[in-house]
């Protein structure tokens, strides 16, 4: 960001304006910063990669990422999270004009179904959730019944509606994000060993 527009110093979880910007400056900024909030993760992820690549030797990859939470402070989780997506979907595939998290949603495919997928999604502008829906269709579906107990589908149901999802939308996101740090941590330990 051009410090010139903000006063100093600027606070750590905001943003401090001087008065009098033009409402040009104000649209320029925002530019700047939806750019910077687009690019976070991605370039988290490639930073952890490049630690994979070049400097895991002494420290070991669990090691890189305990520092990698101490520097970044984010969950080790996010941080596994954005560098599988990093490695999975290459700097050369990706679409300056999608989220992170539509990167995300296509990481586990091959790289055909990446590119076909992102560049449809850049031209017919979907949201993550569109693509989402694209990629599920494109999958068989498998009826799962789950026995609980009745303490544990009312904690399910009031976390769902806590997220305004539907019970079976808030099961299937948490155990599809349960089941990619799994996939993340055997990919690890596949790779090390």
């Amino acid at each position: 960001m051009k410090k010139q527009q903000a006063q100093e110093p600027e606070h750590p979880l905001g943003l401090v304006l001087d008065d009098g910007l033009s409402e040009q400056q104000w649209l320029d900024m925002g530019t700047e910063l939806g750019a910077e909030a687009r690019a976070s993760a991605f370039r988290i992820g490639d930073w952890l990669l490049y630690a994979e690549e070049h400097l895991d030797a002494g420290v070991g990859r669990d090691g890189r990422y305990v520092q990698a939470e101490e520097k970044t402070g984010l969950a080790n989780g996010t941080l596994r999270n954005y560098a599988y997506v990093c490695r999975s979907v290459p700097m050369s595939r990706r679409r300056d004009t999608l989220t992170f998290g539509h990167h995300q949603v296509v990481a586990s495919l091959d790289f055909g179904e990446q590119e076909s997928l992102l560049a449809e999604a850049t031209t017919d502008g979907w949201s993550v959730v569109k693509l989402r829906e694209v990629v599920r269709e494109g999958q068989p579906t498998e009826l799962v019944l789950m026995d609980v107990p009745r303490a544990v589908a009312a904690s399910w149901t009031s976390a769902a509606k806590e997220a305004d999802q539907p019970i079976w939308k808030w099961l299937h996101d948490q155990i599809e994000c349960a089941a990619l740090q799994l996939e993340q941590a055997a990919g690890f330990e596949a790779v090390a060993a």
